[in-house]
């Protein structure tokens, strides 16, 4: 009897973890989806004048584009916050806040930016 009480016990320790483990990983599933359906909005070439553009592919990788300087990056968006990490250890990544209306972006500078106003144009 004790046996079969162990068994029943143990069955639903083991669909419980089972149950809990399917929750968190739904949970982060689902954010990860919501960051990248921001990233794949900003996938493409974006123009800011005739000397600079920044450009984002779906992966979380990019480069801002200066004449012929490109400085690569890796970026990530939280919400409306987008943070850029250069490559090179000599420029400093930074966090600007963004949004998207239609084939613009605009960016508002914060940390590690002058925090300046940018208006950018979809290249297409």
């Amino acid at each position: 009897m004790k046996k079969k009480k162990n068994r029943k016990t143990r069955k639903k320790f083991v669909y419980g973890i089972l149950l809990g483990s399917l929750v968190v990983l739904s949970v982060v599933f689902f954010f990860l989806l919501k960051g990248s359906g921001r990233c794949l909005e900003l996938e493409g070439e974006w123009q800011y004048d005739t000397h600079t553009s920044y450009v984002f592919d779906k992966s979380g990788r990019g480069y801002i584009q200066l004449d012929n300087v490109q400085l690569k990056y890796k970026y990530s968006v939280e919400d409306n916050r987008l943070n850029l990490n250069f490559e090179d250890a000599n420029v400093e990544d930074c966090v600007y806040e963004f949004e998207i209306r239609g084939d613009e972006l605009q960016l508002v500078g914060k940390e590690g930016t002058t925090g300046g106003n940018y208006q950018l144009q979809r290249k297409k």
